[in-house]
C-alpha cells in the first residue's frame, strides 16, 4: 500500500484532519478519473477517523501550494506534519473556547436584560396578565390595528433568567 500521511482537507465550510495517501493509477483508471488525478488525488485511509475543525477556515491553510485534493469533493488539501497537525487542533480548541465565552456573555447581557426589564415594568406578570396588556395597548395606541406592542416580561422568563444567571456566575 502507499505511504500514509497526515493531511488537512479544507472543503467549504468543512475543515478535516484525516490520515490519507496518494490515489493509486488503478484506482484514477476505476473511478475514470482525468490524469492530473493521479498527481492530485488523495484518499483517506480506514479507518476514517477525520477530526473535525469547525473553527478552522480555509485563512488558516499553510502559505505554499496545496498537496492536492480528496476525490470526491470540491477541496483543497495539504500534507502537514505531527507539529501542524497538533497545532490545528489547538487552534480549533482555542477558537471554540472564545466562542463559548463569547456566547456566555451574550446570554448573559441577555438574562440581564430581562431582570431589567421585568423591574421596568413593576414586576413579571403571568402569560395570561401578559397577554391582556398587550391587547390593551393595541387598542389604545395602535387604535385595535397592527404597530408596535412592547414585550412584557412573564414569571417564566424571569424565573428562566435568573436560574440562567445563577448557574453562570460571573
Amino acid at each position: 500500500m502507499a505511504d500514509e500521511f497526515l493531511a488537512i482537507m479544507f472543503a467549504g465550510a468543512d475543515t478535516v484532519l484525516r490520515i490519507a495517501r496518494r490515489i493509486t493509477a488503478e484506482e484514477c483508471a476505476a473511478e475514470h478519473y482525468a490524469a492530473w488525478m493521479l498527481q492530485a488525488g488523495l484518499v483517506p485511509v480506514p479507518p476514517y477517523d477525520d477530526v473535525p475543525l469547525p473553527c478552522v477556515t480555509l485563512a488558516d491553510a499553510p502559505d505554499r501550494p496545496s498537496d492536492g485534493m480528496f476525490a470526491g469533493c470540491g477541496n483543497t488539501a495539504y500534507i502537514v506534519s505531527q507539529a501542524e497537525w497538533d497545532a490545528y487542533v489547538a487552534l480549533n480548541a482555542e477558537r471554540a473556547e472564545a466562542k463559548r465565552r463569547k456566547t456566555e456573555s451574550e446570554t448573559r447581557e441577555y438574562m440581564r436584560e430581562i431582570v431589567r426589564a421585568a423591574e421596568r415594568q413593576g414586576g413579571a406578570c403571568t402569560r395570561e396578565e401578559a397577554k391582556r396588556r398587550a391587547a390593551d395597548w393595541i387598542n389604545a395606541y395602535n387604535e385595535g390595528g397592527e404597530g408596535y406592542v412592547p414585550h412584557y416580561v412573564t414569571t417564566d422568563e424571569l424565573d428562566d433568567a435568573t436560574r440562567w444567571l445563577a448557574e453562570h456566575p460571573d
